[in-house]
């Protein structure tokens, strides 16, 4: 990418303007991450703009000195109460780690590490058939802190694992067996 073709990419007039150019793009993508679900088929195409977003940047003489991305376990417990609040710790830790990134490299990373926790959490869904016909809202995160007190409560019964709770998916609250159900979807658009 030439230094003309930065300029028009990042929508500027000079090349004083490429560091606030830089961090406002940089933000709005970071926004979308942090708010929206991470799936591959909505990340795709912010992936390629953050790589786009780097490329200006530095054609117009920018540096960035990416940070680490933690690595996190992508094993879970065959207690299901257990997997899904490690799936949440380590998912908010990568999420706060995209928060604070200080360049579009470190937030690519994180993003892949989010796609693949995801892939690694719900790979489990995939031995299962679908857990009911209902129509089920993919964009909408379940309530976390409900879903876990629903799970502990199913727990206190006996059905600590996955199997167990699709076993007797017809006894479930609804608003657990939607939020299963949703997770049951994410395996279809965590691919590309």
């Amino acid at each position: 990418m030439t230094a003309h073709e930065a300029l028009v990419y990042l929508s500027i007039n000079t090349i004083e303007d490429a560091d606030d150019a830089y961090e406002t793009q940089l933000f709005e993508l970071k926004q979308h991450f942090l708010t929206k679900p991470v799936l591959w088929k909505t990340a795709e195409g912010k992936l390629k703009r953050l790589v786009q977003l780097q490329t200006a940047y530095e054609a117009l003489g920018g540096s960035v000195s990416p940070i680490q991305v933690p690595l996190v376990s992508m094993e879970f417990s065959t207690n299901f109460l257990e997997s899904f609040s490690a799936y949440y710790a380590r998912r908010n830790q990568l999420k706060q780690m995209i928060a604070v990134a200080p360049d579009a490299i470190t937030v690519t990373n994180g993003v892949h590490a989010l796609l693949e926790l995801e892939k690694a959490f719900v790979s489990p869904f995939s031995e299962l058939e679908d857990w009911h016909s209902d129509a089920v809202v993919i964009g909408a995160e379940p309530d976390v802190m409900l879903v876990q007190q629903q799970l502990k409560l199913q727990a206190d019964l006996g059905r600590t694992t996955l199997q167990s709770l699709y076993a007797d998916k017809n006894n479930l609250p609804n608003e657990l067996l939607l939020a299963l159900k949703r997770l049951s979807l994410l395996k279809n658009y965590l691919v590309p």
